[in-house]
């Protein structure tokens, strides 16, 4: 059975986004497109919950507009390290994909393998934010420097203390044109990290005031 992925307008992105402190404090403008994801038959939707257990293995589906002949970079980023309140360690590099042909994924380089929640991710609610960026170049690729890739064997703090402003400016990224994010409500041993507890609503106290779009 095909997956249903909602329709976000840019009205709806954009108020999402400042709602969960994304804009401006991780990026000054919200993009006008979703970057449409689904792990199986959990989809990505502007602030819903999922589990370690629905993101542990790469998204089955991702898909954003572009443009057939254009490079794109696609990243998966958690900002609220160690907490949302203390994100002492920056940001943790989950996932980038560069110099993607169009959006196929498998014609992509990437730079930091496809990882899950780490330990280092303490007890509270915490935001995953996929981003999507159109490269300057259209027929060549960016290449990287040796010691920034991550193997997916790399779960610790080399996926830590990321900051993903300055990497976008050294490679001329620009603003990104596309994202999506979710919410993962982590439980108080963070060596656990199978079953998360969240209130009746589905939500952290962290997040009561936000609208769930999905409601």
């Amino acid at each position: 059975m095909a997956i249903k992925i909602p329709k976000r307008t840019p009205e709806e992105i954009r108020v999402a986004m400042i709602r969960h402190g994304l804009v401006p404090q991780m990026i000054e403008k919200a993009p006008e497109h979703a970057v449409e994801v689904a792990y199986g038959e959990k989809i990505v939707d502007f602030g819903n919950n999922l589990t370690d257990v629905d993101m542990k293995n790469e998204p089955t589906h991702v898909n954003w507009p572009a443009e057939k002949d254009s490079l794109y970079t696609l990243m998966l980023i958690g900002p609220d390290v160690p907490t949302y309140e203390h994100p002492d360690d920056k940001e943790c590099q989950h996932w980038i994909v560069a110099n993607i042909r169009g959006n196929d994924i498998k014609t992509g380089y990437h730079l930091s393998e496809y990882v899950g929640l780490i330990p280092f991710y303490e007890y509270g609610p915490h935001r995953l934010f996929f981003l999507v960026f159109k490269q300057a170049l259209k027929d060549v690729p960016l290449k990287f420097e040796e010691d920034e890739y991550r193997p997916k064997r790399i779960i610790g703090y080399m996926r830590g203390f990321f900051e993903f402003k300055p990497f976008a400016a050294k490679y001329r990224l620009g603003e990104p044109i596309a994202a999506n994010f979710f919410l993962v409500q982590i439980n108080p041993y963070p060596f656990n990290l199978t079953n998360f507890p969240v209130d009746s609503d589905g939500l952290s106290s962290r997040f009561k005031p936000y609208v769930n779009l999905t409601n």
